[in-house]
């Protein structure tokens, strides 16, 4: 059954996500060309075909930022709309239990970000494809690990993790928020917002807390080794804890505290 859910989910916010990620490539495209264009065969002195490049170039820069926006606008939009609104009466008379509910859209929520982050990156890659030498690249990222004395065994994994980890503590996060915000009786989408407020402003209290008094004594020891270490254990621990707190709240609440009068 969580299949049929997971398809269903992927089906109707299709209708959302496909023309933002088709509008984005073909803006990549576009940008690309214009870029290759104004680079190889426009004079430098052409003042309008300059004004059109840097126009799409904004534009391009001004999408991608969009782009992230209206990802999580429309994970919350979905959730609150099938869980909290009208059209939750029909979702919660399904055969289902609340968690599955909660883990099919989690998992659509966790697609479509990996979508938007690939697509960002492989936009990037096209844009410096035949203009940075992928060696130079390399070796900026190996220097880079170097400096900060990590192993390169530890590091990747570490990345690879947390984006994991953001991908799903993210949307949980936002349904924790709306499921807090349910409780508000007739101003969910007030409470909704005050309670994510709450909540990150309660994990940015947390996490000052403890990396402040850590880094402090790090610096005199000048280990950045240590310091990387405990830094990437305190995010995917913090990021894992949370995301278990932030699921348990919303699990609790569309199965203990449901009202959708």
């Amino acid at each position: 059954m969580l299949s049929k859910l997971i398809k269903k989910d992927f089906q109707a916010t299709s209708r959302y996500f496909l023309p933002l990620m088709i509008g984005f490539i073909v803006l990549s495209i576009l940008c690309k060309i214009l870029f290759e264009v104004q680079f190889s065969f426009v004079k430098n002195d052409s003042m309008i075909f300059a004004v059109i490049t840097i126009t799409f170039a904004m534009l391009y820069v001004i999408y991608i930022i969009g782009l992230y926006i209206m990802t999580y606008v429309f994970i919350v939009i979905d959730f609150y709309k099938t869980m909290v609104s009208e059209q939750g009466y029909l979702t919660h008379t399904l055969p289902v239990k609340t968690s599955s509910l909660i883990i099919s859209k989690l998992s659509i929520a966790a697609l479509w970000q990996m979508i938007t982050v690939t697509l960002t990156v492989l936009s990037v890659l096209l844009f410096f494809m035949g203009h940075i030498n992928m060696m130079d690249l390399k070796d900026f990222l190996l220097e880079f690990i170097a400096i900060s004395e990590i192993s390169l065994q530890s590091f990747i994994p570490f990345i690879m993790i947390s984006i994991i980890g953001e991908l799903i503590s993210a949307p949980l996060m936002f349904y924790a928020s709306i499921a807090l915000g349910h409780l508000f009786g007739k101003h969910r989408i007030i409470g909704a917002i005050v309670s994510y407020i709450g909540i990150y402003m309660l994990m940015q209290i947390i996490a000052v807390f403890v990396m402040v008094p850590m880094t402090l004594s790090l610096k005199t020891s000048q280990n950045m080794s240590l310091y990387f270490s405990i830094t990437m254990w305190f995010t995917l621990i913090f990021t894992l804890i949370i995301s278990i707190i932030f699921y348990i709240i919303t699990e609790f609440v569309f199965r203990k505290k449901l009202n959708l009068e």
